[in-house]
């Protein structure tokens, strides 16, 4: 991480994360593969113990989603920073 940055966790701050499918091919383009996310979201939210806000499926391979970080996680030992990761490998 750069110096002089500070990262702060358990606030209950909004984090807005944004990303596209693997070489932006159409993964989210049928209900089946939608609710096969929507399920990974459930359990990461879940484990994590983040307020999903909101969320969008654009174009069939991109998505927004708006959380809110909870206090900070001691059980698994960090805060929101590792969500996108699971998201992505899942």
């Amino acid at each position: 991480m750069p110096s002089g940055l500070h990262r702060t966790y358990g606030a209950h701050h909004l984090h807005f994360i944004t990303c596209s499918c693997y070489r932006r091919l159409p993964f989210l383009s049928t209900a089946r593969s939608r609710d096969r996310f929507l399920s990974i979201l459930e359990q990461t939210r879940q484990r994590y113990r983040f307020v999903v806000v909101g969320y969008v499926v654009m174009i069939k391979s991109h998505l927004g989603i708006l959380l809110q970080d909870p206090a900070y996680n001691t059980e698994v030992g960090y805060g929101i920073t590792f969500v996108p990761y699971t998201l992505e490998v899942s």
